[in-house]
């Protein structure tokens, strides 16, 4: 392991505090029906705060530990590279400890591109999950923003979620809107899980 990944894995391991998957029956069906889909990504959609749409989401199972996982996550200058429904990504500023990241979205089977600039908050610990939150502080919509939940758990596998809100300005369904945002979710969270598998297996010499 590279100095730079040594320093991340140490301050990962204070933020977490040792954070684990919740036990339960629920929890237990929920990892094992996502282990049992690998490498496909299960959607769903989820009530947001204040949200005229419901956010699309998605989640997938990682066969990487959580450290490598969120790393993965926060590497916004390689989003172009890892997320092939992102057709812009990139990082436009960074103010203190957030980071502000320029995107473009197509939804509507292509037809309209979503283009926001949101501003990511640093990894924070939330019970027993570890939350990256991106709001949009410029764009082309309403409302926009990127809610991603990272869960251990055990040593190599992780729980990765995306739940994604979108709200057009111009009046469109809104169970197409989800829909899109669901699919979107789904892609990225399959391509972040890819590209934190294959650092996990290159970090382990494979």
């Amino acid at each position: 392991m590279t100095a730079k990944g040594s320093c991340l894995a140490a301050m990962m391991a204070i933020l977490l505090g040792g954070a684990v998957a919740s036990a339960g029956s629920e929890t237990d069906a929920l990892v094992e029906r996502l282990r049992r889909i690998h490498p496909f990504a299960e959607q769903y959609s989820v009530d947001v705060s204040n949200g005229k749409l419901k956010a699309g989401a998605a989640r997938v199972f990682v066969k990487a530990p959580l450290s490598t996982a969120v790393a993965t996550v926060t590497d916004y200058g390689n989003y172009r590279a890892m997320i092939r429904r992102f057709e812009r990504a990139e990082i436009v500023g960074k103010h203190g400890d957030q980071t502000d990241v320029a995107l473009r979205v197509p939804i509507l089977n292509g037809r309209s591109r979503v283009n926001g600039t949101l501003r990511f908050d640093p990894p924070r610990a939330v019970g027993d999950e570890v939350v990256v939150v991106g709001r949009m502080i410029d764009g082309n919509v309403s409302r926009f923003e990127a809610t991603f939940r990272l869960r251990k758990i055990d040593e190599q596998s992780t729980q990765l979620n995306l739940e994604m809100l979108i709200e057009p300005k111009l009046p469109v369904p809104a169970s197409l809107v989800t829909r899109e945002t669901a699919d979107a979710s789904d892609g990225a969270v399959r391509r972040l899980r890819d590209f934190s598998e294959k650092r996990y297996r290159a970090a382990q010499g494979g």
